[in-house]
């Protein structure tokens, strides 16, 4: 019988390569040069401000730790917001993604970890976000215990933010979906507010940004094609006597 370090460090290497086996029309598909990739990501922008501002989060002056940050898109999102590269940091698995990120945001504070293990105090941020690293996470309690160290250094007060495919993927056997049920397990002590949000990838590839902006409404008050869910998620986290 395996350890649980054993389980964890071959589900480790499952993530590693499963990223590694990406081609390169895989890799492109999510990519910037794409009109309907664009829309997906400037939707979650939108969304994920609103949500900020729903709970009265204010961006400037917080911190923000990226779990998962791969080559920095998520952080480049908080600069653009008018945080500074020392209110970031970011972690990965992968030392190639992080090199990347490190030439893109000179000056974040940028860790090759794994999630259960996070390099930081305890309630060091005001806001920890994930985007499609615990759907990369097959192994349920590894998605636990990276839960557990989120909620760890985290801030009295701050929040998670979770963007993620609520779908299993039939074509790709290295995502498990992140439900709503799924992310109430994970944590259970704290308030969740989610979205249904993106339309299917695979369906709308190659649309033009007017036809998305005609049909996203739409398919969103009809509850039909949207296959991730933006959560805001505030755990009970208790503030520690000095």
């Amino acid at each position: 019988m395996s350890t649980p370090s054993h389980a964890r460090a071959i589900e480790r290497a499952r993530i590693v390569d499963a990223y590694a086996r990406r081609t390169r029309d895989e890799q492109s598909y999510f990519g910037y040069e794409g009109t309907a990739h664009l829309h997906r990501q400037q939707e979650r922008q939108r969304e994920t401000l609103a949500l900020l501002s729903a709970v009265g989060l204010q961006l400037a002056g917080s911190t923000v730790l990226d779990v998962g940050c791969g080559t920095g898109d998520g952080l480049l999102d908080f600069v653009r917001w008018g945080l500074t590269p020392a209110q970031l940091a970011g972690v990965d698995l992968r030392a190639d993604a992080l090199a990347t990120a490190a030439k893109r945001l000179p000056g974040v504070d940028l860790h090759l970890s794994c999630a259960t293990e996070l390099p930081f105090a305890k309630q060091s941020f005001d806001i920890v976000q994930q985007a499609t690293m615990f759907s990369s996470v097959l192994d349920l309690e590894l998605r636990g215990a990276i839960a557990d160290e989120m909620v760890r250094v985290l801030k009295p007060g701050g929040v998670i933010l979770s963007y993620d495919t609520r779908r299993d993927n039939p074509r790709n056997a290295d995502v498990g979906a992140l439900t709503e049920d799924d992310l109430r397990s994970l944590f259970p002590d704290g308030h969740v507010t989610v979205r249904a949000i993106t339309l299917a990838p695979h369906r709308v590839r190659g649309w033009s940004s007017s036809v998305l902006e005609a049909i996203q409404p739409w398919a969103r008050w009809l509850g039909v094609g949207q296959t991730h869910l933006l959560a805001l998620i505030r755990p009970c986290v208790r503030s520690t006597s000095t």
